[in-house]
């Protein structure tokens, strides 16, 4: 599947990008989590709706690494599940941006033809 709205999923992959900078609260990291979850099933089911809903959740998270005011909660770096997701959703999303991903012809799938196979065909 290729997204119809593809500046959603690259506005999302700009913020994700940005995750490894910020420093937040547990429960904002637990938040996150739960949000990172959604993006990933609403990727896997191609549901370009739910991508552009649960993107716009994102931006919140972006805005919360403000100054930290004496008595706050303490921040902290993304941990690491956080990173790995993260990760796992960028591969997702670049791939669909990129026309998805092409099975392996050896597993009986169609892989694309190059354009120097085109000249010998």
């Amino acid at each position: 599947m290729i997204w119809d709205e593809s500046s959603r999923c690259r506005e999302a992959l700009s913020v994700l990008a940005g995750v490894s900078d910020w420093h937040l609260a547990e429960t904002d990291w637990e938040r996150l989590r739960e949000v990172l979850g959604a993006l990933r099933m609403a990727v896997a089911d191609g549901d370009s709706h739910a991508v552009d809903v649960t993107a716009r959740r994102l931006d919140w998270f972006d805005g919360s690494r403000g100054p930290v005011r004496l008595g706050t909660v303490p921040r902290t770096p993304p941990p690491q599940d956080v990173l790995e997701r993260i990760g796992e959703l960028v591969h997702s999303l670049s791939a669909e941006l990129s026309g998805g991903v092409v099975a392996d012809a050896d597993e009986g799938g169609v892989a694309p033809r190059s354009s120097a196979d085109a000249d010998h065909a």
